[in-house]
């Protein structure tokens, strides 16, 4: 709750919550800093989010030895048996979900849409 202001302070700065729509030479703060902030943003900490796909440097790491673009498709495709798309430029687009996917397998030591035998042979 804010302290009662006096008629001086409310006759120089217009009528109450004046300050919430401020004008194009009002020093007020602006209408985003009044709302209440939850979170990262709370806090001060940014949010970043990790992006849909897989970088440059991150397909070039996975790919380690291949320095032409169909070649990493290929690779990516064939060997890992992962969907790629092309980019624009012929770099391979793969997205982070499909990688995950096939690492969570890999971890699993069964592929991760394969038969779930209940004895092994």
């Amino acid at each position: 709750m804010q302290p009662p202001r006096s008629t001086d302070a409310a006759q120089t700065e217009g009528p109450p919550g004046s300050s919430l729509f401020p004008c194009s030479n009002d020093p007020s703060p602006r209408v985003m800093d009044a709302i209440p902030r939850h979170g990262a943003a709370a806090t001060g900490q940014q949010f970043n989010p990790t992006p849909a796909v897989l970088s440059d440097a991150e397909i070039d790491d996975i790919c380690a030895g291949l320095t032409q673009n169909a070649a990493k498709v290929r690779y990516l495709r064939d060997v890992l048996k992962i969907h790629v798309s092309r980019k624009p430029n012929g770099r391979p687009l793969v997205r982070r979900s499909d990688w995950d996917r096939r690492n969570q397998a890999s971890e699993n030591g069964r592929p991760g849409n394969g038969p779930k035998w209940s004895k092994a042979a």
